[in-house]
């Protein structure tokens, strides 16, 4: 992994497309930054290798060329661009990747005027989460970005919303979570306590408790009155891309880069691990009342969970590269996935078969939220765009042309 690998890695990555390219930047570049250095991530990585499919294997040797390539040109083009903790600042790392490289490229001045979208009733607000570190707001009705919410200082992976209440909750790549009024776009605290990227975030207004899940590799419990950390929840060894509490149980999933499906006990600690991804868990959908749950994964497959006995119900393939995102309507027996090959797919859930596929995106498919009763649907991607469909039809109309990559979204 000297120079001689540098040089041989453009040739390597021309031999992918932009999206496959993406996905794997995402997982070893832009969660874990480039605060570790490479030796340690490639003995850290060859440990796996045995263990893991040749599928994986190649994935992985490209990830391993590719992370040298990128660190040595980073080195030599951020020049003093590199924080204090290794990563490369974020303005510097949009100038030095052309837009051709999607989810890593340029991000001009976000522009909040959307095209015309006509929206069913009820279907009136989104918040999005973005690359450029922003929070926006849009009316969906007028297709037009009404507030937008700064802070962040790195790009907005997750966020939750009590729309009710008109707050929020959003993480970042800064690895702080805030807390926003939705009314004001002021932010009303910061919670403070990972040590590496915040992907994923839920809070619960009753409990006023807040559950965080990051690179760092552990899920945090958090005191939203007071602003601090309750308990520290271990157990993962990788990443950390996604979660779904149940509050009133005080339990929540997790999954991870490490290939796992993690159940807790918020009141103690994890009590079961579901194995059957043979990559990474990026996503997952879960439905408490019946104990069900979807995980979407990087080995481009759907699982179909059942939570209580632990076992897998059903197993969703077609995407052609690795699943980001998912939304299941449980009691229709539907879900809809996005996918790093850009489509978004329909799925029967019962006989486990794709329905439709829905292409517009010209890239990875980074989020997605449904509004089943409407039948509609928005996504967002690393193509910078966000996308209204209808599900029953699959038309799309672009919401907007915010230029930078939409990575979480919520509905009201």
């Amino acid at each position: 992994y000297g120079s001689s690998t540098r040089q041989g890695a453009p040739a390597v990555m021309a031999l992918l497309s932009p999206m496959e390219m993406d996905g794997l930047v995402v997982e070893y570049l832009v969660a874990r930054g480039v605060s570790q250095s490479l030796e340690v991530l490639v003995q850290q990585e060859l440990q796996q290798v045995d263990r893991s499919p040749a599928r994986s294997r190649l994935a992985r040797s490209i990830a391993f060329a590719m992370r040298a390539a990128l660190e040595g040109f980073l080195a030599q083009q951020a020049g003093g661009a590199i924080s204090a903790d290794g990563l490369v600042k974020g303005d510097v790392m949009d100038e030095m990747f052309p837009p051709t490289w999607n989810c890593l490229g340029r991000t001009p001045s976000a522009s909040s005027q959307a095209s015309d979208v006509t929206s069913p009733e009820n279907l009136q607000l989104a918040l999005s989460g973005h690359s450029d570190g922003l929070v926006r707001l849009w009316d969906l009705e007028q297709g037009t970005c009404t507030q937008v919410f700064a802070g962040h200082r790195d790009w907005v992976f997750g966020l939750a919303v009590d729309w009710k209440r008109r707050r929020a909750l959003t993480s970042s790549r800064d690895t702080s979570i805030r807390i926003w009024d939705l009314d004001s776009a002021k932010c009303q605290g910061e919670l403070i306590g990972h040590t590496a990227s915040v992907l994923c975030v839920s809070f619960d207004h009753r409990s006023q408790q807040a559950l965080s899940g990051s690179a760092d590799n552990t899920l945090r419990l958090w005191d939203l009155s007071e602003g601090g950390c309750l308990r520290v929840f271990r157990g993962h060894t990788d990443v950390i891309w996604c979660l779904s509490a149940d509050w009133s149980q005080r339990r929540a999933l997790s999954g991870s880069l490490d290939g796992t499906l993690r159940l807790w006990d918020l009141n103690n600690d994890s009590v079961g691990v579901f194995l059957g991804h043979a990559q990474s868990v990026d996503c997952l959908a879960a439905d408490w009342g019946c104990l069900r749950a979807l995980t979407g994964s990087g080995d481009k497959t759907l699982l179909h969970w059942d939570l209580e006995n632990r076992e897998c119900l059903g197993v969703l393939t077609g995407h052609d590269a690795g699943v980001c995102c998912v939304s299941a309507d449980w009691n229709e027996g539907r879900a809809v996935s996005g996918g790093a090959d850009g489509s978004l797919r329909l799925w029967d859930l019962v006989r486990a078969q794709c329905l439709h596929v829905l292409s517009g995106h010209t890239s990875a498919v980074r989020c997605l939220v449904a509004n089943w009763v409407q039948g509609r649907a928005i996504s967002g991607s690393s193509d910078r765009t966000m996308r209204v469909w209808s599900l029953g039809d699959g038309q799309t109309q672009e919401l907007g042309d915010a230029g930078v990559v939409t990575w979480c979204v919520a509905l009201a």
